[in-house]
């Protein structure tokens, strides 16, 4: 959110959406993207604290009742935003979506962001990362990174998912997917005042080189986060190959002798532990896991019937597969060749 007292010569009428659009636009010029606030608010006087600073806790929010947002239908006003427009309503299924209406409220998904940015590249020929949805996501605000110069398109490995508070920041690592769009609804669930950063795959844009080496992905990862923030301490979290990743994220840091306060891993396997479990041990384990599984895939079937066979039919080819390249090494490697 900015706050904006306006000149003593301005009008306090003036329309309120269209000067916020002026503002980024502006503000785009001069800030990275993630510095850009999403609405504005007007006032007389910044309030400010005894002590000469900003009081923060003051400062009012956002009056979503004078400004056109989720809930009523505003229609495109550009070509840039017809385009958006047509695609998210092909892509997710919905008629008649505002250009207001938020992209991560409408119940959109890493998988549906796939689709609308390689579509959007089809038809304009710009690549926008898939994080541009973090901070553009509304159909108004999408629309204006199509205007934007290819060389103004950025794609640092660190994205700010909810970059305000004054809590220590988190910063999580992708999985195997390697971008981070499925962490906001993580990141929107915790305290109001706990920045949440996520770390995507470098070589996302088909330009520069993907890391391929686990100790130069996280030196990578941890150079940016430095640059973010010299000083730490640092929390470092990841989600399934993130997790390995934030491990030496973690190790490296401290051999740094920076101040590495938490390491959080979630779904990351610990590959190594069976190897040390008794031949009986890992029978059970397995078995176990098997049951738990086929217990769940009602549940899943459910949800999304079609995106379940589908899975199961690739995992029954896969252990197949597995199986009969024991049985007869090399066969399956011999045949697909």
């Amino acid at each position: 959110v900015g706050y904006i007292v306006l000149a003593e010569d301005e009008s306090t009428d003036a329309d309120i959406t269209a000067l916020t659009e002026v503002w980024q636009r502006e503000l785009l010029g001069v800030l990275p993207e993630y510095m850009v606030p999403d609405d504005f608010v007007l006032m007389d006087a910044i309030p400010i604290t005894p002590n000469g600073k900003i009081d923060r806790k003051a400062l009012p929010p956002p009056n979503y009742s004078q400004i056109n947002r989720e809930g009523e239908y505003v229609a495109p006003r550009t070509s840039n935003e017809k385009l958006v427009a047509d695609i998210w309503e092909e892509m997710m299924g919905l008629e008649k979506i505002s250009i207001f209406d938020n992209f991560f409220q409408l119940g959109g998904r890493s998988l549906v962001a796939v689709r609308i940015m390689a579509r959007l590249e089809q038809e304009t020929g710009k690549r926008l990362p898939l994080a541009t949805l973090f901070e553009h996501s509304t159909i108004e605000k999408l629309a204006c990174q199509l205007e934007l110069d290819a060389e103004a398109i950025t794609w640092e490995s660190l994205v700010p998912i909810k970059p305000q508070g004054n809590k220590m920041p988190l910063y999580i690592v992708h999985g195997a997917g390697l971008n981070v769009l499925l962490f906001n609804a993580l990141a929107m669930n915790m305290d109001d005042e706990q920045p949440v950063y996520g770390l995507q795959a470098r070589g996302l844009n088909g330009v520069d080189e993907p890391l391929d080496v686990m100790e130069d992905i996280a030196a990578n990862y941890v150079e940016e986060i430095i640059n973010h923030d010299p000083v730490g301490p640092y929390a470092v979290a990841g989600y399934s190959l993130g997790g390995m990743i934030a491990y030496e994220m973690a190790k490296q840091m401290l051999a740094l002798g920076k101040d590495v306060k938490m390491l959080a891993m979630f779904d990351t396997y610990a590959d190594q532990t069976q190897r040390y479990d008794s031949p009986l041990k890992r029978v059970v384990n397995n078995t176990w896991m098997f049951f738990k599984q086929v217990a769940y895939t009602p549940v899943l079937f459910v949800q999304d019937p079609k995106r379940t066979v589908e899975y199961k039919s690739r995992e029954v080819i896969r252990r197949v597969k597995k199986l009969l390249n024991k049985v007869l090494p090399g066969s399956i490697k011999k045949k697909e060749g």
